[in-house]
C-alpha cells in the first residue's frame, strides 16, 4: 500500500498524511470498537513501513474512529485461531507483535490520541508510542488474564513504558484504569477535559515533532532502540510463547469462549465479605 492512497478501503485502517508530513493513521472499524483483525494488523504493518521509509514523514498520530480508540483483538479472529494449527496460531501472535514493535521502533515521534476505551490490544498500541494524550474519561486495562490468557504481547512493551511494577500489576490483576492513574504510572502524557482539549494537546505534540530536526529524531529513536531493556529479543520471544500457551490451555480456551457469549468463565467467582 502506498502511503498516498489516503483510505484503505475495507482494510479497516484509513491513513492521511499533510502537507508538513505529521501523518495520521485511523483504527476504523467503529462498530466493533476498532477491535484489531487479520485484515487490520496486515494492513497497519503496510503502513507503518511505507510511512517509515518516506523522507517527508515527520511524525505518526495515532487514533481511533468513534467512541473508543480500540477495544483489542477481535474475538472472532481469535476463536477462529483456536482451531488452527500452532503454526498458524504462531504467525498470527507474531503479526500482532510486530504491529506494537513497528510503532516503538518508529523513526520518527509518534502519539496516541486516546478516547474510551484502550483494552488489552488498544493499551498495547498505546504503550507503543512515545507520547499519550488522553481524554479525561478515557480507561485502560489489560483483562487478559480474566478470560484465561495472558497479557504476553504486552508485557515487553509494559515493561519498556511503565516498569516492572507497574506491568506487573496491570498484567496480574486485569483492573482497569483511568487517565489520571495512568498519567501518574507514566503512561498519559496530557489529560484532555473534553474533545476540543484533546485536539489541541494533540496539536502540542504534532507542533513539538515539527520544531524538531528529523536527522536528529531518526538517530535518537535508533540509538534508544539499541540501548533499552538488555535481553530485550528475549523478552519478545518468551512473550509469544506465553500468549500461544495460553490460547492452546484449556483456561484459554473456555474464557474465550465465555467472553464470545458474555458469560462469566467458569473459575470466575466473587470476593467473599472482608476479603
Amino acid at each position: 500500500m502506498n502511503v498516498a492512497d489516503g483510505v484503505t478501503g475495507a482494510s479497516g485502517i484509513r491513513i492521511a498524511q499533510d502537507e508538513q508530513g505529521i501523518a495520521t493513521l485511523t483504527l476504523d472499524r467503529a462498530a466493533a470498537r476498532n477491535a484489531l483483525d487479520k485484515t487490520m494488523v496486515e494492513h497497519l504493518l503496510s503502513a507503518l513501513a511505507d510511512l517509515a521509509a518516506n523522507e517527508q514523514t515527520r511524525g505518526l498520530v495515532l487514533r481511533g474512529q468513534g467512541r473508543h480508540f480500540c477495544a483489542g483483538i477481535d474475538l472472532e479472529w481469535m476463536l477462529g485461531g483456536l482451531s488452527q494449527p500452532i503454526e498458524a496460531m504462531e504467525h498470527d501472535s507474531r503479526l500482532i507483535q510486530s504491529v506494537y514493535r513497528a510503532i516503538y521502533e518508529f523513526p520518527l515521534p509518534t502519539v496516541a490520541v486516546i478516547q474510551g476505551a484502550a483494552i488489552a490490544g488498544g493499551l498495547g498500541l498505546a504503550c507503543a508510542c512515545d507520547a499519550v494524550v488522553a481524554h479525561k474519561d478515557a480507561i485502560f486495562s489489560a483483562p487478559e488474564v480474566r478470560i484465561g490468557l495472558v497479557p504476553g504481547m504486552l508485557m515487553p512493551l509494559l515493561t519498556l513504558r511503565l516498569g516492572a511494577g507497574h506491568a506487573r500489576q496491570i498484567g496480574a490483576l486485569g483492573l482497569t484504569y483511568d487517565a489520571p492513574q495512568m498519567q501518574t504510572m507514566g503512561l498519559v502524557t496530557r489529560i484532555a477535559g473534553d474533545d476540543e482539549e484533546l485536539a489541541a494537546a494533540c496539536k502540542e505534540m504534532t507542533a513539538a515533532m515539527l520544531a524538531a530536526s528529523p536527522q536528529a529524531i531518526r538517530l535518537f529513536k535508533a540509538t534508544m532502540n539499541h540501548a533499552e531493556l538488555p535481553g530485550r529479543e528475549e523478552f519478545f520471544s518468551a512473550s509469544l510463547q506465553a500468549v500461544v500457551e495460553s490460547r492452546l490451555s484449556q483456561a484459554g480456551r473456555s474464557g474465550v469462549a465465555a467472553a464470545s457469549q458474555r458469560q462469566a468463565p467458569p473459575w470466575a467467582v466473587s470476593a467473599r465479605p472482608g476479603h
